[in-house]
C-alpha cells in the first residue's frame, strides 16, 4: 500500500499487515505486490464502473417506476374527481327532485287544508241546514197536528149538527 501512495490501515486484517511487512523486506517480492495491488485497482475501478452503470440503470427503473406511480397516482385522481363530480351532481339532482318534492308536498298540503276548510263550512252549513230542516218539520208536524185537531172538532161539530137535525 506505500507503494501506491498510501499507509497502512490498522484496521486492515492482519495477513494483509504481514504481507506488507514483507513487501518492504524483498524487492522482487516489492514488484509482484504492486502488481498485484494495480490489478486489484484495475478490478476495483471495473467494479465501480459496473457499479456506477448498475446505479445509473436502477436510478433510471426507479424514476421509471416513479413515472408510473405518479401516472397511476394521477389516474386514480382524475377517476376520484370524476367519482366525485359524479357524486355532486348526483346531490344536485337529488336535494333538485327534493326541493321539488318539497314544494308539490306544501302544495298539496296547502290543497288539502283548503278542501278540510271547505268541508267544514260544507258540514256547518248541513248542520245548519238540518237545524232548519228539523225546525220546519217540526212545524209542519205542529201545523199538521193542529189541523188534524182542527179537523177532529170539525167532524165531532158536523156530527153533532147531523144528529140535531
Amino acid at each position: 500500500l506505500e507503494l501506491a501512495g498510501s499507509d497502512p490501515d490498522p484496521a486492515a486484517p492482519e495477513r494483509f499487515r504481514q504481507l506488507i511487512r514483507l513487501a518492504k523486506s524483498c524487492p522482487s517480492l516489492q514488484q509482484r505486490v504492486a502488481n498485484t495491488i494495480d490489478i486489484y485497482k484495475q478490478a476495483l475501478v471495473s467494479c465501480d464502473r459496473r457499479h456506477r452503470a448498475d446505479m445509473i440503470a436502477h436510478e433510471a427503473e426507479k424514476r421509471d417506476i416513479e413515472a408510473k406511480i405518479s401516472e397511476e397516482r394521477a389516474k386514480g385522481d382524475e377517476r376520484v374527481k370524476r367519482a366525485r363530480e359524479k357524486m355532486n351532481e348526483d346531490i344536485r339532482v337529488v336535494q333538485s327532485h327534493l326541493g321539488d318534492v318539497e314544494s308539490e308536498r306544501d302544495q298539496l298540503v296547502k290543497e288539502l287544508r283548503d278542501v278540510i276548510q271547505k268541508l267544514e263550512k260544507t258540514k256547518k252549513a248541513m248542520q245548519e241546514q238540518q237545524t232548519a230542516n228539523c225546525d220546519y218539520f217540526a212545524m209542519v208536524a205542529n201545523t199538521a197536528a193542529e189541523r188534524e185537531a182542527e179537523l177532529v172538532l170539525l167532524r165531532n161539530e158536523f156530527s153533532r149538527s147531523r144528529k140535531h137535525k
